[in-house]
């Protein structure tokens, strides 16, 4: 795990997108990956607040590629 290594002013950033709190339901597979990142940042962001560690989920609008 790479948090020993992580100093101080470090900073962690995730993708995610609208998906996490707005899935298409035919896109459930890849929404649920994206709900997970979200919730990553979330619990990471409050886990490493006190080590002054930011943790920032980027949250781009549609993209659409081939899934």
């Amino acid at each position: 795990m790479a948090l020993p290594h992580l100093q101080p002013g470090a900073t962690i950033i995730a993708k995610t997108n609208e998906q996490a709190t707005d899935p298409i339901p035919d896109l459930y597979d890849y929404a649920k990956t994206k709900a997970a990142a979200t919730n990553i940042v979330l619990a990471l962001g409050k886990q490493l607040a006190a080590k002054d560690i930011p943790v920032s989920g980027i949250a781009s609008g549609p993209i659409w590629t081939l899934l």
